[in-house]
């Protein structure tokens, strides 16, 4: 997928909640946003804009999304006044945040169904629509986001393929959302220190495991119960990124943070795909620049984002101590090679491609 490079070096947000009529069964309260501050290459965009065509057909865009706060929420809402804008008001963009449309996976029944038309997926969609090819689920085999985002728009056509096929999902863009860091009651600088460790995970395959062939012993907890499982030394150590962790204050019950970066993760911005097809192509091209755009920008954010939430853990006491990503990938081998397993010939070769193994 041709990427957008302008990126948005200037923005100010102002957020805020109104109540809007509902489409089908949407519920109140999707998020509005006010104009921010032209970047700097604004005039570039408005070239890329001229002869896209006159916008004169109404259309309403329910996007769901399942936070408030993070990176990718910032990058949504920049979208929709991007695209409010752009199209002179003839698309709106309504924005849910924090689950109001539902869990997870009623979204991507909702998004299938053409019930909603978009919504902001995590591992979730691409662990199960897309399972077997998400090499990137495996824990301690991507080096950066980089090396992340070369494999999924290396098979970008195969996937978006596949997806439409079995879901008439269309994944337009991928969102940043940051790498995973192990946290804990006292130091765990080398794998070997896990032998008996209580470790909170989701119930995602591949990182169930890679880290029991690590030596830890898995829990599956509700990440809404998980302040009170560490506290209840029901487990001792949990692993999300630094904006997940200072949220839950996690830095209550854990004194210690490895920067593991064991997974790198981006959440998928998808479409209905009957949604996506009806529309007029000037619209879509609209929609997907801007997409593209917004999801350059939220890159450009995401490793300042890591830094400013970092120093806070650390303000409020905890401890971030670096670790060699090499001697953790070298013992989680064995789980990485069991995980890929389930992938497709194409995912599978690229896993020993990424371990140095032909």
């Amino acid at each position: 997928m041709k990427k957008v490079t302008a990126f948005v070096t200037a923005l100010s947000m102002v957020v805020v909640l109104t109540a809007c009529g509902s489409k089908g069964n949407i519920e109140e309260n999707p998020v509005t946003t006010e104009k921010p501050t032209q970047a700097e290459d604004s005039k570039e965009e408005d070239t890329a804009n001229e002869g896209l065509g006159e916008f004169e057909e109404k259309v309403e865009i329910n996007i769901a999304l399942h936070t408030a706060d993070g990176i990718h929420d910032e990058a949504v809402k920049l979208f929709k006044t991007k695209v409010e804008e752009a199209s002179k008001g003839a698309i709106t963009v309504n924005v849910y945040e924090n689950g109001t449309l539902g869990t997870e996976a009623e979204n991507v029944t909702q998004l299938s169904s053409g019930e909603i038309e978009c919504a902001i997926l995590s591992t979730l969609y691409s662990g199960n629509i897309l399972a077997e090819w998400d090499a990137t689920a495996i824990p301690f085999l991507f080096r950066s986001m980089e090396d992340v985002e070369a494999y999924w728009y290396e098979y970008w056509d195969e996937m978006q393929e596949q997806s439409i096929k079995d879901s008439n999902i269309r994944m337009i863009d991928l969102l940043t959302r940051g790498s995973r860091c192990l946290s804990a009651d006292h130091e765990i600088l080398e794998p070997s220190k896990l032998s008996g460790f209580k470790l909170r995970l989701p119930e995602t395959t591949s990182w169930l495991t890679v880290w029991k062939a690590l030596g830890a012993n898995c829990t599956a907890v509700n990440w809404n119960e998980t302040y009170t499982a560490l506290q209840n030394g029901v487990v001792d150590g949990q692993e999300n990124p630094a904006a997940t962790a200072f949220s839950a204050n996690i830095q209550e019950v854990n004194s210690y943070m490895m920067k593991t970066n064991h997974v790198y993760q981006y959440f998928y911005w998808c479409f209905n795909e009957d949604f996506w097809q009806s529309l007029p192509e000037h619209y879509r091209t609209l929609i997907q620049s801007t997409a593209d755009e917004c999801a350059e920008y939220c890159a450009q954010i995401a490793e300042e984002k890591t830094t400013y939430f970092e120093e806070e853990l650390q303000k409020a006491g905890m401890t971030i101590l670096d670790v060699d990503f090499d001697t953790w990938q070298k013992a989680a081998v064995p789980g990485i090679k069991e995980a890929a397993d389930v992938l497709n010939d194409t995912a599978k070769a690229y896993v020993y491609q990424m371990l140095g193994e032909q």
